[in-house]
């Protein structure tokens, strides 16, 4: 999944999160999800970077940015009279990274926790940390095969909108996702809330002294899918039968590009008497413009009269339980709002929501849409791959995929050796049935359309407690990286293999920079400049070769570097080409093979000169054969 997991970013009008913002990636599947600690899955830097891109590696984007809204009416004067209206979301900084500790009352700061690093290998840092609140007997509480918890509260944050009231909330937001075949199209995500307001601090405005109790809650997940680069052309649906929230693309493309379907699952909800309340509205909403029947609210009011549907509040639609399906009446930037209430909280309360995103093609390649009929035709995949939701989400731990283990990576002359132990299983119902080694020649192992980019180098079958495997394919060159990844495909049984199939069960690779080397001779090793040459590999270039990412995104690499220098590459004719500049001392660089007007490079032979910052050069040759 990708992304640096510690990185600071700007919020909007937001400065006092400046230092704050956070993310951690859920990946382990085939989507890449974004969370970040402010209580949004998604980051905002810019506007421009959303959060769940699917299939991962593919650059297609499905949703901008989801929160949860909670809605509540408050008895701000004490006179018994609860007619104070606030709904608590991260949209001006109502809400701060931490949660309260019960064990000594104050509030600590929380980032998003990973139980695996961007390898799928155990993240044993964040795991040691893990916070109590998401401990179940003292252990953390892992429910998948990738668990990223994280929670924000208003009991410490200073930034507010117009009108606020601190109501001391708390938000747990528990994120979990699968690495089997079946489960590589979803993430599970739980909301809870629990009423802290005993635990105000630095009242601002002046509110009573908690605790108190809250009135007439609503708990709402605002969903902002954005499918495809064109998010003007989105339109959302609902399935009563499975609970199931829907968006999709006007016209099912983008550029070309098949656009599938995101759906919002609901699996909980909260519970009232010892039952659960289940979902009481689903509506839409749209980004502001005087041509949409509901714009985006700014105001608490405007907000709970909609998750509460209000009778009077113009809505798209108004939610009708008796119908099979719904859909929004307006094409365009939509949003959708899934919701349960009302209900009551006091001192203490906790209350959940939980659900499933997920994502799939139509039946056809290239649907036609005319009607909303149409779009039900469409709808089996998505509907198929629901069911899949509900039954892991049942199975819960019981549907975790074995371990990846650690790969150990050492370079050689125009080689690597790969090095790792055997994992065990903890579950009788799975064993162990091969490791499988993958290398590619670029980091995602996935090409711009998200197509397998990557090799399956060997298949080893258990039995020993640790593996060496000697990589000396000639494709291999020194001072040129590589990147492995290695999964563990295992063999179910008894109720296991009832519920998710029998044979054999394989993820797909998932290759990081964790999981990178370079081929090197002693003196590469020692950054010998006396004895080291820089080279351009490969050289020739032969597009659509094994080391080409894919039509659109050809490279050489410039290896033996030194820690800074610039690179012109020429014509023969002597006609600058190109401008390289290498500054990061890692003495590789890449280069698209694009001139300075971004035009792929027709054949032939280039020139290139590479100067370091003291004057000294170096000059050579490559060829392109297109």
């Amino acid at each position: 999944m990708l992304i640096s997991r510690r990185f600071t970013a700007s919020i909007l009008a937001v400065f006092a999160l400046l230092i704050l913002f956070q993310v951690d990636t859920a990946q382990a599947g085939r989507r890449k999800m974004v969370i970040n600690n402010v209580d949004m899955t998604g980051i905002d830097q810019g506007g421009r970077i959303r959060d769940i891109y699917w299939p991962r590696g593919s650059g297609i984007t499905y949703l901008y940015s989801s929160r949860p809204w909670f809605g509540a009416l408050l008895d701000v004067d004490g006179d018994g009279q609860y007619t104070d209206t606030v709904v608590v979301n991260q949209k001006a900084g109502e809400m701060y990274p931490g949660y309260l500790d019960p064990a000594d009352g104050q509030v600590k700061w929380s980032e998003p926790w990973s139980s695996l690093n961007d390898d799928l290998t155990a993240n044993t840092t964040d795991l040691a940390g893990w916070p109590d609140i998401f401990k179940v007997d003292g252990e953390p509480d892992l429910r998948g095969d990738q668990d990223i918890v994280v929670a924000v509260q208003d009991m410490t944050s200073e930034t507010f909108e117009s009108t606020p009231y601190k109501i001391g909330i708390q938000f747990m937001m528990h994120f979990w996702a699968y690495k089997r075949d079946a489960a590589k199209d979803f993430v599970f995500v739980e909301n809870s809330v629990i009423n802290r307001s005993q635990y105000i601090v630095d009242e601002s405005p002046p509110i009573q002294t908690g605790p108190f109790t809250w009135k007439d809650c609503y708990f709402a997940q605002r969903i902002d899918p954005d499918v495809g680069p064109n998010y003007s052309d989105d339109r959302s649906g609902f399935m009563k039968a499975k609970n199931l929230g829907f968006t999709f693309d006007r016209d099912f493309t983008d550029g070309g590009k098949p656009i599938g379907f995101m759906g919002v699952r609901m699996l909980a909800t909260p519970v009232v008497n010892g039952q659960e309340l289940g979902l009481t509205n689903w509506t839409s909403i749209q980004n502001p413009s005087d041509d949409y029947i509901v714009p985006d609210p700014t105001d608490d009011k405007t907000q709970y009269r909609i998750i509460s549907a209000a009778p009077g509040q113009v809505l798209d639609p108004v939610y009708d339980p008796a119908k099979d399906y719904q859909f929004s009446g307006i094409t365009g930037d939509t949003r959708q709002i899934v919701v349960s209430g009302p209900f009551d909280m006091q001192p203490e309360d906790e209350q959940s929501l939980t659900m499933s995103f997920l994502f799939a093609f139509g039946v056809d390649d290239n649907p036609a849409y005319e009607t909303d009929e149409d779009v039900i035709a469409q709808l089996p995949n998505l509907v198929e791959l629901a069911d899949a939701v509900l039954l892991f989400y049942d199975l819960g731990a019981a549907a975790k995929g074995l371990p990846t283990p650690a790969l150990s990576l050492v370079p050689g002359n125009n080689k690597v050796t790969l090095n790792w132990n055997a994992v065990s299983s903890p579950n009788p119902n799975i064993a162990v049935y091969e490791y499988r080694l993958y290398r590619s020649f670029n980091a995602a192992g996935l090409d711009p359309q998200g197509q397998p980019d990557y090799q399956l180098l060997a298949s080893l079958e258990p039995g020993q407690s640790s593996y060496s495997y000697v990589d000396d394919d000639t494709r291999l060159i020194n001072g040129w990286k590589v990147y492995y990844a290695i999964t563990v495909v295992d063999q179910l049984s008894g109720e296991l293999a009832e519920k998710l199939g029998a044979g054999i069960q394989a993820g797909e690779p998932l290759f990081s920079l964790d999981n990178t080397v370079t081929p090197a001779t002693d003196a590469l090793a020692l950054n010998d400049r006396a004895t080291l040459k820089i080279r351009v590999v490969p050289n020739p270039f032969y597009a659509h070769a094994a080391w080409d990412n894919s039509p659109t995104e050809k490279h050489v690499q410039f290896i033996n570097l030194p820690d800074r220098c610039t690179i012109r590459i020429f014509t023969l004719s002597g006609n600058l080409v190109n401008v390289v500049r290498h500054s990061d001392g890692t003495g590789t660089e890449n280069y698209n093979l694009r001139n300075r007007f971004g035009e792929p490079l027709a054949s032939g032979i280039y020139y290139w000169v590479a100067t370091d910052p003291g004057g000294d050069s170096e000059t050579g040759k490559f060829v392109v054969v297109q």
